[in-house]
């Protein structure tokens, strides 16, 4: 780089997540210095809706080890699902001292002064997203999917610099549908944290933790791990189950809670299950790890899924997946056969065939399938994200 002076960075978000590695990593890059700036605390991310549900389950420390600060907000309307509820005149003062903009988002006032002013001063824009289908959002009136192309088309065509997409579904859905020029799409890996999860499962003694879940008599365990929300079709993997576990030797462990949770256990009851299924209610992130290293596959029957970062988590201990066609990652991810298997969304038929043929695998096999889940893992990492970040910051600002 011709620059004396590192490229400064100022990344822009609502608050903070689970995935603070890639961070942690860019502190090693002395062409580079960042900050990553922050609307809320973690304590006032408050249970704004059911998508939210899980919020406090995430008890694992996501502000240490990384260069991040919280904004004042100065909105009169506080709140922090409306437009106007984040408000922070700080911001101002972020962007002018940084070079390149990076927005995790365009739904708050703050992220549009903050992208509007970064124009004026003729700062570098990168914006994200994971969208991969216009329908998703079946709560979307008409009109906004009608115009919610042409918007996002000018964005990241016009406004921006660039987009970073976690997944290779949304890289396609950009390209194909809102004809963004694939020069500007930048693939980063979305990842976990790697580290905890290696860490928390590399003494587990898996005997000893079904043991104590209740797990009884070594049979093949499937497990679910989401919201218990209608999105989620946390039901049809109760009913492909049912339709094989009189005759197999399996078990199914259910993490989550939500709306849902009364018709799925009146749903067990009714199909004389009881003792073949666990609900676990929500679960630490800092142990859930060790639920996934104890089962033998994970079952993801999302009907809208922008990326799907549970398959990261359950790959990452070493088990394959079966998952619906409307998850994000699984054109990364998810190799037929290989790491997992893909299924039409809503077909209990064929989600209960592929359950029960997973289940009938040797043990050969499935030890097979844990060293191809943990190979595509060591591609689809943090230094991954990092260094395709790197790349494209030293291409926009040469």
């Amino acid at each position: 780089m011709k620059q004396s002076k590192p490229i400064n960075i100022l990344y822009l978000a609502i608050h903070p997540i689970q995935n603070t590695k890639p961070y942690k990593l860019l502190i090693s890059y002395k062409a580079i210095s960042y900050c990553v700036c922050y609307l809320l605390k973690p304590e006032m991310v408050n249970v704004i809706s059911e998508e939210n549900l899980n919020h406090p389950s995430f008890d694992t420390n996501v502000t240490s080890g990384y260069n991040n600060v919280f904004l004042n907000n100065h909105s009169p309307f506080s709140k922090a699902n409306t437009f106007w509820g984040l408000l922070s005149l700080d911001v101002i003062r972020a962007v002018k001292k940084a070079n390149i903009l990076v927005v995790y988002g365009h739904n708050t006032a703050t992220f549009w002064l903050a992208m509007i002013y970064a124009k004026l001063l003729r700062k570098k824009i990168i914006l994200t997203t994971d969208i991969a289908y216009l329908e998703a959002n079946s709560k979307s009136s008409g009109w906004k999917l009608i115009i919610k192309p042409y918007v996002l088309r000018f964005l990241y065509n016009f406004w921006s610099d660039g987009v970073f997409v976690p997944s290779t579904s949304t890289k396609i859905f950009l390209e194909n549908t809102i004809k963004v020029n694939l020069s500007k799409i930048i693939l980063t890996p979305y990842v976990v944290d790697e580290d905890l999860i290696v860490s928390t499962i590399k003494n587990i003694d898996v005997g000893v933790f079904r043991k104590k879940s209740n797990i009884g008599g070594d049979p093949f365990v499937f497990i679910f791990c989401a919201k218990f929300i209608d999105r989620k079709r946390p039901m049809d993997v109760l009913k492909a189950f049912v339709k094989i576990c009189h005759n197999t030797n399996v078990f199914l462990i259910m993490i989550g809670d939500g709306p849902l949770k009364k018709e799925l256990v009146d749903f067990t009851i009714s199909s004389n299950i009881q003792n073949k299924i666990l609900f676990t209610g929500f679960v630490k992130y800092s142990t859930l790890p060790l639920y996934y290293a104890s089962s033998n596959c994970l079952v993801f029957s999302s009907e809208h899924e922008p990326y799907g970062l549970p398959v990261n988590e359950a790959m990452l201990c070493g088990i394959p997946v079966i998952v619906s066609d409307k998850i994000g990652c699984r054109i990364d991810l998810v190799i037929e056969g290989k790491t997992g298997w893909v299924y039409e969304t809503a077909n209990v038929n064929e989600l209960s065939l592929k359950m029960a043929n997973v289940a009938s695998l040797s043990y050969e096999e499935l030890n097979s399938l844990k060293i191809n889940c943990k190979n595509i893992m060591n591609k689809w990492s943090s230094e991954v994200n990092v260094e395709n970040q790197i790349n494209y910051f030293k291409q926009i600002f040469a």
